[in-house]
């Protein structure tokens, strides 16, 4: 007797003699677990930034971007007018009020929804007779050909005759006259319009749509969307000030929100509800298959209860281990329910084939652990280390609930070990054969006498089937679009529609971070060629915006180029040009002479001013601005610059292209050795998707190889023959090619959440032809028949409440699980298919009614 039949045989009469003293260890072992669970269950770590790769520099540099420089990401919050009339008096007063009732600074790190009062004390100089070295040379270019051309200059000349006819007060109309080439304007609107995601509406300096009845405000949260907890606390924050103030104006206006934090709340509720609902529904389908199934509403308790011991156990060992759980290892219980159920059903439809056959209750219990047992084990320990595979990944996240699953199945193992029999023992004891009904074969007998008269028909019939199938898997796509996971509600639909055909909304935003020093001069020359770059290739990538400290604080070497561009203007060219048109109006010189006037005093002034510098003595106003730009650490100086894109997310390679033109530019300032990397680092959550959808392709590949090639290893250590493994590796491997197929022809794709269909196939397809196997290995004549109707009735079980769990899947409302659901279901049902049909006629037309044995006998040597 071998090792593992001692083992088997050991805990038969440990559970046959002693049921009780078993069952009181149990509940011990329960209670002391329930204890230490209560650890994990308080402490859930919701933040998805501490489930990825700690060391993937990607995730180091978002983590310190963000730390040193706060999420930037963007709630958007839109006030729209109920009434059919614009009134933009009403929608600036809710959303003042609305400004108000978010301040929190737990919560939000600014509101924009206007120009504050900062930026306004910042740019007024700017705007007026002094800070015009703050706009690019390049810009004063623009400027000269925009506002001086003959033909601008035209147009002005027109402009002054209007007012000089409109009835405007003196004061106003004097004003008006001195400044007529707009300068002041221009400025202003391309200092300011760079700064926000969205434009402002220029006449009521806010985020005011065209039609005048919507205003938007951009909420800026402390922290990133990533922070689930973060998420669920800041939307309980905003949605209470919004009803504060939608209560004040009585219907006059009403309040939405858009932006990643809030989608990522409407995820993760609808996952919350849906694994409740789904988890209810999933029970309820698996308890009316046993009662149908067995025939007895006793096999919920005997299956059940050993199902919650092992999960209450596993907790124990996260609380003594782990100490906490994530919202991935949050779904380990569900998984193992589905796994560990699977244990029970064999072992208690061994147990009730005996007890039909007439053997005393203690001998049914030691037969179904010494002959059923071996391949329930070998089963659990392929299921072990499929999760065990996931230690293989650099997710913390992944390689936790790989060890959370793999010390669950082991506990649930156990426990269908010790407490199913001792249940069994004390509940069934007495009771007689005649209470115990015929159990049903769900037509496995016709199932099996059609395969013995035509094996090499269904041979040649699944060859068929799995070429053509196997065929159109080749033209099935992976779809990493992480955005089609999900279904956002028809709400939100409607609310991002009707703001889109206001606003043109940016897509996610990514951070530039430039490293450089030992002075901040010396880091703003760098941010200032990495703002030169960034403007010239900006039409390359549809940029909407590009928010930079050089808006803001340009270098003194730069402010000096300004300075030449605006000193190199030809007034007297200028201003005769505009008197000529001025007069081809009917204008008199006197009107037109104060132009001039103006326009040389204000570059006189510009030319004179100091170049602004920061220093304590500087505006408050300019401190406070620029902290939101620059993080000093030693003698470096790190300088943030956002850009918005138009598009919902810049792709990967223009990330990489975008980081390759940005970093030259930075590097020739820098004066940096070629070949040496520029100190810029591009980060933001666009990137850091797309360097976790490369590593998650990665991980998945190597996670499936050595799944398959551990699998097969154990089962040839189970049956000591490579062929037994192997036979039950063929219906498996055509089971997956259905499935792919099938996926393929109905114009599907594989998604980062279906995708785990494939393992879920795999390992249960292996325990289908495991106890199948094992079955006929171990009977008295061998009878394949014999074996397909007794295992093959367990084996349907289990799958039907596989496909029962998995169905209550497809039900969701996040699109992710549902389709996992349906791919799942269809891949359990093909294992089954494939199992019941392929197995039998292998070992028919290879081995012959007769010689079935030598198919399965183990290797020589």
């Amino acid at each position: 007797m071998g090792l593992r039949d001692r083992f088997h045989g050991g805990m038969a009469t440990l559970t046959t003699r002693h049921p009780r003293w078993v069952i009181a260890v149990a509940l011990l072992v329960t209670v002391l677990s329930g204890r230490l669970a209560l650890v994990p269950l308080e402490n859930i770590d919701t933040d998805i930034l501490r489930q990825l790769p700690p060391d993937l520099p990607e995730v180091e540099a978002y983590r310190r971007a963000v730390h040193e420089f706060g999420a930037l990401d963007h709630l958007y919050g839109v006030i729209e007018a109920t009434q059919a009339e614009p009134d933009v008096p009403l929608l600036i007063a809710a959303a003042e009020g609305l400004a108000r009732a978010l301040e929190n600074p737990e919560f939000v790190f600014e509101v924009q929804w206007s120009l504050d009062p900062d930026t306004q004390d910042h740019y007024g100089d700017a705007a007026g007779v002094t800070y015009g070295s703050l706009l690019p040379a390049e810009d004063w270019d623009a400027i000269r050909a925009e506002l001086f051309s003959p033909e601008a200059l035209r147009r002005q000349a027109i402009r002054q005759r209007h007012l000089l006819t409109s009835p405007l007060s003196g004061r106003f109309l004097r004003a008006q006259l001195a400044e007529p080439f707009g300068l002041s304007g221009q400025i202003q609107r391309r200092l300011l319009m760079t700064r926000s995601p969205i434009p402002f509406d220029p006449r009521s300096g806010h985020f005011l749509s065209p039609d005048q009845r919507m205003l938007l405000l951009v909420i800026r949260p402390f922290k990133p969307p990533t922070d689930l907890l973060f998420s669920q606390a800041l939307m309980h924050h905003v949605r209470e000030a919004a009803g504060q103030v939608e209560r004040q104006f009585s219907g006059e206006i009403e309040i939405g929100f858009l932006g990643p934090h809030s989608e990522t709340l409407y995820d993760t509720g609808l996952l919350r509800r849906d694994v409740m609902a789904t988890g209810i529904a999933s029970g309820l389908c698996v308890i009316s298959l046993f009662i149908i199934a067995f025939r007895r509403w006793s096999a919920v308790l005997f299956v059940g209860l050993p199902l919650l011991f092992g999960n209450i156990w596993t907790l124990g060992l996260v609380g003594l281990f782990l100490s906490h759980l994530t919202i991935v290892t949050c779904a380990f219980a569900a998984i193992v329910l589905g796994i560990g159920i699977d244990f029970g059903i064999h072992l208690y439809n061994r147990f009730l084939e005996d007890r039909l056959q007439g053997h005393p209750t203690a001998e049914s219990v030691r037969r179904a652990l010494v002959e059923v047992g071996p391949g329930i084990l070998t089963g659990a320990l392929t299921t072990a280390l499929a999760f065990f595979a996931l230690l293989l990944t650099d997710f913390p996240g992944f390689r936790e609930l790989g060890l959370i699953g793999g010390m669950g199945v082991i506990c649930c193992l156990i426990a269908m070990y010790t407490v199913m029999p001792a249940l069994l023992m004390i509940l069934h004891h007495r009771r007689p054969r005649s209470r115990y009904q015929r159990l049903t074969s769900f037509g496995l007998e016709a199932l099996a006498d059609a395969i013995a008269r035509r094996p090499r028909t269904t041979l040649l019939a699944a060859l068929i089937l799995t070429a053509w199938l196997g065929f159109l898997s080749l033209s099935l796509v992976f779809d990493d679009n992480l955005f089609h996971l999900r279904d956002p509600p028809p709400s939100q639909v409607a609310l991002r529609t009707r703001v889109t055909n206001q606003f043109r909304l940016p897509g996610q935003p990514l951070m530039l971070t430039l490293t450089a020093g030992p002075d901040l001069q010396t880091a703003l020359q760098a941010n200032d060629a990495l703002s030169r770059r960034l403007s010239e290739i900006g039409g390359l990538f549809d940029f909407a915006s590009i928010d930079s400290l050089r808006t803001l604080l340009p270098s003194e070497s730069e402010q000096g180029r300004s300075l030449a561009a605006i000193g190199s203007l030809d007034v007297g060219a200028v201003t005769a040009q505009f008197a000529s048109a001025a007069a081809e109006m009917g204008l008199s010189p006197e009107v037109t002479s104060p132009s001039e006037t103006h326009l040389r005093a204000w570059i006189a002034a510009t030319m004179a001013s100091d170049p602004l510098r920061l220093s304590l003595a500087s505006r408050r106003s300019l401190r406070r601005l620029v902290t939101n730009y620059v993080a000093h650490a030693g003698d470096r100086f790190r300088v943030l610059t956002t850009i918005y894109p138009q598009r919902m997310r810049l792709p990967a390679p223009d990330q990489e292209t975008l980081l390759r033109e940005a970093s030259g530019a930075v590097r020739r300032v820098l004066d940096l050795p070629p070949g040496t990397e520029a100190p810029l680092e591009v980060t933001g959550l666009p990137a850091l998707v797309d360097e976790l959808r490369s590593l998650i392709k990665r991980d998945l590949a190597l996670m499936v190889f050595v799944v398959t090639v551990s699998v097969v290893c154990v089962l040839w250590l189970h049956f000591g023959s490579i062929r037994t493994a192997l036979l039950v590796t063929v219906p498996v491997l055509a089971a997956l090619l259905w499935m792919l197929g099938l996926l393929a022809a109905a114009g599907q794709s594989l998604n980062f959440i279906n995708v785990l269909a494939i393992p879920i196939t795999i390992g249960l397809g292996m325990d289908n032809g495991l106890h199948i196997l094992e079955r006929m290995r171990s009977s008295a004549n061998g009878r394949i028949d014999e074996a397909l109707i007794h295992s093959g009735r367990a084996v349907v079980i289990s799958s039907l409440s596989n496909m029962l769990g998995f169905g209550a899947l497809s039900l969701a409302s996040f699109r992710g699980i549902q389709e996992m659901g349906v791919l799942a279901i269809i891949g359990v049902a093909l294992s089954l298919i494939t199992s019941i049909t392929l197995i039998p006629a292998l070992i028919q037309t290879v081995g012959g009614r007769a010689g079935w044995r030598g198919l399965l006998k183990p290797d020589e040597g």
